[in-house]
């Protein structure tokens, strides 16, 4: 676990529904419009709790907001931990 290596910091993992950079605002509109049904649907729901999987709906504003938190989270985690690639 990350908290036992890393104080106070937790891991979650999540899954989201991406669509390329100039996809037509209407695509996303409809999209947006039909995630909170298709997350909603009860054999989906179930399937996805029944493998320890909270479903929640983000707006797309929110979500992206959830992936920059995120990787300024995990910037400043791998900064201070020396981590690199080589």
């Amino acid at each position: 676990m990350i908290a036992e290596t890393v104080p106070g910091v937790s891991a979650v993992s999540w899954y989201g529904l991406l669509a390329p950079a100039g996809t037509p605002k209407d695509i996303i509109e409809k999209l947006r419009a039909e995630m909170p049904k298709v997350l909603s649907e009860k054999t989906l729901k179930d399937a996805l709790e029944g493998q320890g999987a909270e479903v929640v709906y983000k707006t797309p504003d929110e979500f992206a907001g959830l992936i920059k938190n995120d990787l300024e989270k995990w910037a400043v985690i791998v900064e201070q931990s020396g981590a690199r690639v080589d």
